[in-house]
C-alpha cells in the first residue's frame, strides 16, 4: 500500500458500518456519536450490559441503525460472537475501533499478578481478538476500511507508576505498527491507526468495577468498607478542588490505609483523579480521532500530543534509547 493516501471524502461513509468496543461510555461512545453524524450504522460492544442497553435506547431514539452486543474483549469467543453478529446483521465492517480498556496502577515489581493478567487480557488481547476475527473478513470485502486501536500516551512515553497498564499499551502500539506494515505488504485497502491519548475525561477511574471475579486481588477483597469509602472520598474531594495530599489526610484520618498501600500510593490515586478530571473533553478527543484517523489517515493519533510534557517525554525516550541511557520518569510528582 502506498503510504501517501488521499484524504477520504467523509460523505462516502453514509450507510457504512462502524464496530466499537468499549462503546457504552467514554471515547467509544463519543466516537459512536461522531460516526452517527456521518450517517453510519453501528455495532457497539461493552462489558457493561446496563450501560449498553441505555445507550442503545438513547441512540435508537435518535433514529440510529444500531446493534449492541455485551462483550468481554479478553474472551476470544465474545469477540468472535461480536464479529459474527455484525456480519449477520450488516454484512460488512468499514471501521473497527478496538477501544475497550481498563486501568492499572502499581510498580512493576509489586503489582499483583492479577493486575497484569487483567490489563493484558483487556488492553492487549482485546485488540488482538478484534484484529484476529475482524481483519481477515474486512480484507476479504476488498473495500476501503479502517482499524483503530486504542493505546495510550504511556505506550510512547514512559511512566513507572502504572506498570501493567503501560506495558499493555506499549504492546498495542507495536501491534498496530506491525498491522499497518502488513497491510502495506499485501496492498490491502485497509489503514490502521494507533490512538495514544493522554488524560481524557472518561470513566477509566471506575474500570475496577468490571474486573472479573477470578482476577480480584486478595488485598482488594481484604479491604474494609471503610477503606473503600475512603478511596471514594479521595476522588470526590479532589474533584471538588482539594489537593491530593490533603484529600488523603482527610479521607484516612481515622482509619489505616488498605493492605499494601503506602501514603504515596494513596496520593497517586488523588493525582490521577485530578489529571483525568482536568483532561481533554471526551467528545473533543473523539472528533480529533475521527478527523485524523479517518479523514486524514494518520497513523499515530495523539489527541493531547501538542502538549509540551507529552512531546518532551516522547523525544527524551528516543534520545535515551539511541544513547543507551537509563529510562527517565517523564512526569515528576
Amino acid at each position: 500500500m502506498n503510504s501517501e493516501r488521499t484524504v477520504t471524502n467523509v460523505k462516502d461513509l453514509k450507510g457504512k458500518v462502524a464496530v466499537i468496543t468499549g462503546g457504552a461510555s467514554g471515547i467509544g461512545l463519543a466516537f459512536a456519536r461522531r460516526c452517527l453524524q456521518e450517517g453510519m450504522q453501528l455495532a457497539l460492544a461493552d462489558i457493561d450490559k446496563n450501560a449498553l442497553a441505555k445507550v442503545e435506547q438513547e441512540l435508537k431514539a435518535e433514529k440510529a441503525e444500531i446493534i449492541t452486543v455485551p462483550v468481554d474483549v479478553s474472551k476470544a469467543e465474545d469477540v468472535e460472537n461480536l464479529c459474527n453478529q455484525t456480519y449477520e446483521h450488516f454484512g460488512s465492517t468499514d471501521i473497527l475501533f478496538n477501544n475497550a480498556g481498563v486501568g492499572g496502577m502499581g510498580l512493576a515489581h509489586v503489582a499483583p499478578l492479577n493486575d497484569w493478567k487483567w490489563n493484558i487480557g483487556v488492553n492487549l488481547f482485546g485488540v488482538i481478538h478484534g484484529v484476529h476475527y475482524f481483519v481477515p473478513r474486512m480484507i476479504k470485502q476488498d473495500t476501503e476500511g479502517y482499524v483503530l486501536n486504542t493505546a495510550s500516551i504511556v505506550g510512547l512515553a514512559l511512566t513507572h507508576v502504572e506498570a501493567p497498564y503501560s506495558v499493555s499499551k506499549g504492546a498495542v502500539v507495536m501491534l498496530t505498527e506491525t498491522l499497518q506494515l502488513g497491510f502495506q505488504a499485501i496492498n490491502a485497502k485497509l489503514h490502521a491507526s494507533v490512538v495514544c491519548p493522554g488524560f481524557i475525561t472518561t470513566n477509566i477511574l471506575h474500570s475496577e468495577q468490571h474486573r472479573p471475579a477470578d482476577l480480584q486481588n486478595p488485598e482488594t477483597e481484604a479491604m474494609t468498607p471503610e477503606q473503600a469509602a475512603g478511596i471514594e472520598m479521595i476522588q470526590k474531594l479532589v474533584a471538588s478542588g482539594t489537593s491530593p495530599k490533603e484529600a488523603v489526610k482527610i479521607a484516612f484520618k481515622d482509619i489505616p490505609f488498605p493492605p499494601r498501600r503506602t501514603l504515596q500510593d494513596m496520593i497517586e490515586i488523588g493525582i490521577f483523579t485530578n489529571l483525568v478530571i482536568k483532561g481533554m473533553p471526551v467528545q473533543e478527543c473523539a472528533d480529533l480521532i475521527f478527523r485524523e484517523a479517518i479523514e486524514e489517515q494518520k497513523f499515530y493519533i495523539l489527541p493531547n500530543g501538542t502538549m509540551r510534557p507529552y512531546r518532551e517525554a516522547i523525544l527524551k525516550r528516543a534520545e535515551n534509547t539511541l544513547a543507551g541511557k537509563d529510562p527517565e520518569a517523564p512526569w515528576k510528582r
